[in-house]
């Protein structure tokens, strides 16, 4: 818990000192979600039933763009 705490601190201070250089910039956002469901059917034992499980990916990314030779790009992702 202390270093979710310390980590959002850190990326809250990065974000503060950004956003005054940040502001003339072009800022693009995106995202993807995936969600993906398998079965498995892998024993030969008959009585064995199917297992069934789903996935999801979520991703958020920012992308900026200072001037020419400054970019930068950040993504979360679960």
């Amino acid at each position: 818990m202390k270093r979710i705490l310390i980590a959002t601190l850190v990326l809250t201070m990065l974000i503060l000192t950004a956003v005054p250089v940040l502001a003339d910039s072009d800022i693009k956002i995106d995202a993807q979600i995936r969600a993906r469901d398998q079965a498995s059917d892998k024993s030969f034992d008959t009585t064995y039933s199917t297992d069934n499980f789903s996935e999801l990916r979520t991703r958020v990314g920012i992308a900026g763009t200072v001037n020419d030779n400054a970019h930068i790009y950040i993504q979360f992702q679960d």
